[in-house]
């Protein structure tokens, strides 16, 4: 808290203050690969199966193609504007790559997401027990659920240079 509040974090954009913090616990390079793996692979998971519980029985336009409005949507919708208010200029690629993945994971049966959802957790886990030797950085700080997937999307279209 004290760090957030020194003159120097005031300086620096929000999105790398996020990014440094969550940086300092993926170090390993073997534990990176883990992630970039296993992080897109939760993503797909997590937001198909919340995808399948759906509030509007519907597509939200009028004709055929469309998207019903669900779980896995006000999930993507509220982190996109988390995403905005840190730093516009990535969080609209963003927002249109995981709208993408919204759609893929829709694709996908239950069982098979489950079975994604527990391999890309287990990547997680293993990258930092085994490589990094520390925890996973959402233990201390459960915004890193959110600054992960944009920290892997970061890295690779190398942002602002904002990540390593």
């Amino acid at each position: 808290m004290v760090r957030l509040l020194s003159g120097d974090s005031m300086k620096q954009p929000r999105l790398k203050l996020e990014f440094q913090d969550y940086s300092q616990h993926h170090r390993n390079r073997t534990n990176l690969i883990l992630h970039e793996i296993g992080i897109p692979m939760i993503m797909i998971s997590l937001l198909g199966l919340l995808g399948h519980l759906r509030l509007s029985p519907h597509p939200i336009n009028s004709s055929h193609w469309g998207i019903c409005l669900n779980s896995g949507v006000i999930l993507w919708a509220l982190a996109t504007l988390w995403y905005l208010a840190l730093d516009w200029k990535i969080a609209i690629p963003f927002g249109l790559f995981s709208l993408g993945i919204v759609l893929i994971g829709l694709e996908i049966p239950g069982p098979f997401l489950w079975g994604l959802f527990t391999a890309g957790w287990l990547l997680q886990l293993t990258g930092h027990a085994i490589y990094e030797k520390n925890r996973p950085a959402f233990l201390q700080n459960l915004k890193h659920l959110l600054i992960g997937p944009l920290w892997i999307f970061s890295r690779w279209i190398g942002y602002w240079g904002l990540v390593k």
